[in-house]
């Protein structure tokens, strides 16, 4: 028993460093869509730096199964694809993206999905459906 304990004890303080390390980032959400296409971000109220490894925590409602993320920075235009962050990402259930960052984002002034049928030339599949940000949760664990 006393093991069991000392495993949930540990379990618990684990999760909640998790929890403590989290910072919501803040900023302005807004969404679009066309015939093709969908985007929703959150423009953040500064520009930003990203370190790989950090995580990000994206919770989304509606009906896409697949997105693209992109950091977008603060040199480029919105249309741009610059900033992209993998490649396609399947959306869970449970509409929260967890983003493990692969490289270095540096002075990022928007966080972005993008669904529908296809985000620039990559194809999400022609029955997929749209994504809108909810929130952005960033951690290091």
């Amino acid at each position: 028993m006393r093991i069991v304990r000392r495993l949930s004890l540990a379990a618990s303080l684990f999760l909640l460093a998790a929890i403590a390390s989290a910072e919501s980032l803040q900023g302005t959400t807004g969404h679009s869509e066309g015939d093709q296409w969908a985007s929703s971000w959150l423009d953040l109220s500064s520009p930003t730096d990203f370190k790989k490894g950090e995580i990000l925590t994206i919770k989304l409602e509606g009906n896409a199964e697949n997105v693209v993320v992109r950091l977008l920075p603060s040199t480029s235009p919105p249309d741009a694809q610059d900033g992209l962050e993998g490649y396609v990402r399947k959306v869970p259930v449970t509409k929260v993206l967890i983003v493990k960052l692969e490289s270095n984002h540096s002075q990022v002034k928007q966080i972005s999905v993008h669904s529908g049928h296809a985000a620039w030339q990559i194809s999400l599949g022609g029955n997929n459906g749209n994504a809108t940000i909810v929130s952005i949760d960033r951690s290091t664990r």
